[in-house]
């Protein structure tokens, strides 16, 4: 089983979301464990350098993969378009 870590600017763009960060986590260690199960299929090549993006919650969150240490380093969550950073904002 994989495992998500977050650096500090992903801590800091979640800090006061803990449900987002939640979801955030749960949504891409899935991914962590289903590309650790594609790499053992036969031709399961995948590129290790890219940076994935994926839209969770309203929220953009960028990531990468390092199958070798079977995890997931989260980079940066942002408010999709249309979303503003501050939920006090929308009131």
């Amino acid at each position: 089983m994989g495992h998500v870590i977050f650096t500090i600017d992903a801590m800091a763009q979640l800090q006061r979301k803990p449900e987002v960060s939640s979801a955030v986590r749960d949504r891409i260690l899935a991914v962590v464990d289903t590309a650790l199960e594609a790499r053992e299929l036969p031709g399961g090549q995948l590129q290790r350098d890219a940076r994935l993006l994926v839209v969770i919650d309203g929220y953009e969150v960028t990531y990468s993969l390092d199958l070798d240490r079977e995890c997931a380093t989260i980079i940066a969550v942002r408010p999709t378009a249309g979303r503003s950073a501050d939920p006090e904002a929308t009131r």
